[in-house]
């Protein structure tokens, strides 16, 4: 009850208060403006992650947040997101971006203790223990979520809306397992980002994205997902798999992980913006936008479901490694060998009479 509350509380909060925010933005000149790579027609105010994370800390703390231990979290999460209000207005660097990321990683896994000290039974021969490389390891995997959502921002409600399927994925655990500190928290995310989600995933109703999430929103969701999934493995209580963990997170870990592969490959930037991402082949098979984030989540949830099913019925957690491993492997292969395969494969289950509008929100597809 208690959850459905928090949940219901910050839905009312995030969607009333969202257009406010958005008119005074606007006002303030607090915009992202259409031209170059940027495909929407009207300037759009970048402000959803600056109502979202106030709206889900406060409600957290009503959740029964546990300072000691999550001070790091909050710190983290503020820091991330006045650097991406920040880029949002005045444009920074990705390696000043970057920077600041690895800090607040290291913060996040050294003080608060959020790191990977064990990834479980994943290859049937005992716990696979990381021991020194438990810090470093677990660094990494922060900074590579975070870039991921931010990365992920380049369709009307595919970050927000996978960002709300992520921890709705740890919110269907912790009721499974009657845990109701890690379900309230869940819930108060879920209610933020769901009244977000009203003014920014298109639908009959919406057929533009009135806001965006902006830097500031991805970049600090993407540490609010580290944190919960990385917490969520560890806690014995969940009874979660870490592979769980990693096939709730697959589709936008694997979609910057080809992105990075392919760029460095082609001797880029990995930072270098292009139209290689997975809501672009989408597009490029001739799904609308609106059409293409429901099909993208719709994977990304079956995947992430079907994957704790698994693990909770007994089944091998060595399954789940290998299929991940050659899941993320073929990815890798197919976005940077076969650039054509994914629009090709799409195409095929494009709506008969579809008309295509053009493809992007508000990003440039870094």
């Amino acid at each position: 009850m208690i959850a459905f509350i928090l949940f219901v509380t910050g839905f009312v909060l995030v969607g009333c208060f969202m257009p406010i925010v958005a008119r005074m933005a606007v006002r303030g000149g607090f915009v992202d403006a259409p031209g170059g790579r940027k495909q929407h027609d009207e300037p759009v105010p970048p402000v959803g992650g600056l109502l979202i994370v106030p709206v889900f800390l406060a409600l957290y703390a009503l959740a029964g947040i546990d300072w000691a231990r999550d001070w790091s979290l909050i710190v983290g999460v503020i820091a991330l997101l006045v650097i991406g209000a920040w880029d949002d207005r005045w444009q920074l660097g990705a390696a000043v971006r970057f920077a600041v990321q690895i800090i607040v990683a290291v913060m996040v896994v050294v003080f608060g203790l959020c790191r990977i000290d064990t990834l479980g039974n994943i290859f049937a021969l005992g716990d696979f223990d990381l021991g020194w490389m438990a810090i470093p390891f677990s660094v990494a995997a922060v900074a590579l979520l975070v870039n991921a959502i931010n990365l992920m921002d380049g369709l009307d409600g595919l970050a927000g809306g996978q960002s709300f399927l992520i921890f709705a994925l740890i919110l269907i655990v912790a009721i499974v397992s009657g845990d109701n500190t890690w379900a309230n928290a869940c819930a108060s995310a879920m209610g933020a980002l769901g009244g977000f989600l009203m003014h920014n995933m298109r639908s009959p109703l919406l057929p533009r994205a009135r806001v965006f999430l902006g830097d500031a929103g991805t970049l600090s969701l993407g540490l609010m997902l580290a944190w919960f999934s990385i917490s969520a493995a560890n806690d014995a209580a969940l009874n979660l798999e870490a592979m769980s963990v990693a096939w709730f997170l697959a589709v936008p870990i694997m979609d910057e992980c080809a992105q990075f592969y392919r760029r460095v490959r082609e001797g880029r930037h990995p930072f270098s913006a292009d139209r290689g991402h997975l809501h672009h082949y989408f597009i490029d098979a001739g799904f609308t936008p609106g059409q293409a984030t429901v099909r993208i989540l719709t994977i990304s949830f079956a995947l992430g479901g079907s994957s704790y099913a698994f693990a909770a019925l007994g089944g091998p957690v060595i399954v789940l490694t290998l299929t991940w491993m050659a899941a993320i492997l073929g990815h890798l292969y197919l976005t940077a060998h076969k650039p054509g395969f994914y629009a090709a494969l799409f195409a095929r289950f494009v709506p008969e009479g579809n008309d295509s509008d053009d493809c992007d929100n508000d990003e440039d597809d870094e």
